[in-house]
């Protein structure tokens, strides 16, 4: 959208200048996250579109807990005006912080937005092998929480939300999943004046039929500061899951919290597809 800003000076309208190339995003306010992001934290770097500062206070940029499962990282990111690349360095990483394995990636920036959303590949076979992966950007490192063994062999499902901050989060899911199908049914009592020369006999007939599937997935354990990020999931507006390369679109209707011991969470949420299973 933009623009053309006046001020009325002396009953004159004085143009004062015009606003181009902004853009509509999905973000929307949480409790203890920033009320804007300001455009001057964006005039000497690229900042992420993430929620990430809630949480015990850490070294890297996110003091949330990020996980990742599938070996693929979609992170959002405010760019400079004229940027064109930037440059990340990827870090697999062992539960005592050493790395083991490094390598360097440049991402090509939108031209037409200053706001988009990018995938980094990673190296499966490496990150399997990792407890951490760390992603150095120019603004800092965020550190995902790699989720490994018992769950390396487990169904991942990812749910992708646009997030307060205004674009794209991701939260692996690789604990159980649970399917609830509920049907509502209409029906109508066709004419039996045909009884005794029809051969299938039938009466009560299907007029219309909507199928409600509600789908439960809970989480691996995580700690309460990777509980944060699935805050953020309840509140969005927008998520949807991937299935055989399609976006279908959900809305989520419960987060569920359980602390099966201290300090120890699992998380369970339950939405529903936007679109029906079956329509007319």
């Amino acid at each position: 959208w933009k623009a053309d800003i006046y001020a009325m000076v002396d009953s004159n309208a004085i143009e004062l200048g015009t606003i181009t190339d902004n853009y509509i995003i999905n973000g929307y306010l949480v409790n203890q996250g920033n009320t804007y992001i300001n455009a001057n934290d964006v005039s000497n770097q690229t900042i992420p579109a993430l929620n990430v500062k809630r949480g015990t206070e850490k070294q890297q940029y996110n003091n949330t807990t990020l996980y990742v499962f599938e070996p693929n990282i979609p992170i959002s990111l405010y760019k400079l005006s004229g940027q064109d690349t930037e440059n990340v360095t990827i870090e697999y990483l062992e539960s005592d912080e050493t790395v083991t394995t490094s390598a360097t990636t440049t991402i090509n920036l939108s031209r037409f937005k200053n706001l988009e959303t990018y995938t980094i590949e990673l190296d499966e076979e490496t990150m399997r092998d990792s407890h951490y992966v760390d992603l150095t950007f120019s603004f800092g490192t965020l550190r995902y929480n790699v989720i490994n063994p018992p769950y390396s062999q487990a169904e991942c499902n990812r749910i992708y939300w646009y997030n307060s901050y205004g674009w794209v989060s991701f939260f692996d899911f690789v604990g159980d999943k649970r399917e609830e199908r509920k049907t509502t049914t209409e029906t109508y009592n066709k004419s039996l004046l045909d009884y005794y020369k029809n051969d299938k006999q039938e009466q009560e007939t299907v007029y219309f039929r909507e199928n409600d599937i509600t789908v439960s997935l809970t989480s691996h354990i995580i700690s309460m500061d990777g509980v944060y990020n699935l805050y953020d999931l309840h509140n969005s507006y927008k998520a949807w899951v991937n299935i055989n390369g399609v976006d279908y679109y959900i809305i989520v209707t419960q987060l569920t919290i359980d602390e099966p011991s201290d300090n120890v969470y699992t998380a369970t949420i339950k939405y529903k597809y936007s679109l029906l299973d079956s329509f007319a």
